[in-house]
């Protein structure tokens, strides 16, 4: 579809675009310019992609989609969510490829990481540190950087399905790079129920693994350590993550089902099917 259709589409479509009114103002004004033109139109085929993704996309188009092997998938949520665990079964069950942001941001940082005890999340974890650490801040600032990069640039290596491991910090990269995921993918949300909680955070304590504090951590008057300040904020870190986990996604399924060694993939992808409008 040309930009100049999808103009004209979205003039007619207002409702559901919630841009029809501007983009027919600026189609209409004799004295607006060519590159004036071209500008909004290039902001309505993005605003229109976005919405295409998460409104069109029917469990008809989703099965054309997974035929042809053109289906692209982007798993969002929480750290232990089951997002890389899927992806690898997608990937071995079906044949999805993957590309796993965790494991390529390591890749990049592996020279930096050799000298590090461990390997592969807990030498990155021991490289990150916690936002008490001194060299925490820059550290936080270059692995967000990296990983803007290989999310934004992320792709399938042959024609087949697509599935994209994000890492728990996705919701921290910039605007450009969130719409991108949502013009590429259907955004699946992997939902670790309120009951999980309290597990998840002693499992981070016991096992941690790479975290993007942000603003979310503060000096409590109150925490008598570095680390019980931690696990003060830690909750608030979970809540402000899930809400923007749920804004950027699509659709959403409980993480007990991805995280299920017992779900195939087949099972799985019609649970995601079921997600989806009828027509």
């Amino acid at each position: 579809m040309t930009a100049f259709k999808i103009t004209c589409f979205a003039v007619s479509t207002k409702r559901q675009l919630g841009i029809g009114r501007e983009a027919a103002a600026v189609c209409c004004t004799r004295r607006a310019t060519c590159s004036t033109i071209a500008h909004h139109r290039e902001r309505t085929r993005k605003r229109f992609c976005s919405w295409l993704v998460s409104e069109l996309l029917s469990r008809e188009v989703f099965d054309e989609k997974l035929t042809r092997n053109e289906l692209s998938i982007a798993f969002v949520g929480m750290s232990n969510s089951g997002k890389s665990f899927r992806s690898r079964k997608l990937a071995t069950e079906l044949g999805f490829d993957i590309v796993s942001v965790d494991e390529e941001i390591e890749k990049l940082l592996q020279q930096e990481l050799g000298d590090i005890q461990g390997a592969g999340t807990d030498a990155l974890a021991s490289w990150m540190g916690f936002p008490f650490h001194e060299t925490f801040r820059e550290r936080e600032r270059r692995y967000l950087q990296i990983e803007e990069d290989i999310t934004s640039n992320a792709r399938p290596r042959k024609k087949t399905n697509f599935a994209l491991d994000t890492t728990g910090s996705v919701v921290y990269l910039s605007t450009e790079c969130q719409e991108k995921i949502r013009r590429d993918y259907l955004i699946v949300y992997l939902e670790i129920a309120e009951s999980s909680i309290a597990e998840m955070i002693e499992t981070f304590f016991k096992c941690p693994k790479p975290v993007v504090w942000g603003d979310k951590y503060v000096r409590l008057p109150e925490a008598n350590s570095d680390e019980e300040n931690l696990r003060m904020c830690y909750p608030e870190l979970l809540r402000w993550r899930a809400e923007r986990y749920k804004k950027l996604s699509d659709i959403t399924v409980p993480s007990d089902l991805a995280r299920s060694s017992q779900v195939s993939s087949e099972a799985f992808l019609d649970i995601m099917r079921s997600k989806l409008r009828a027509f």
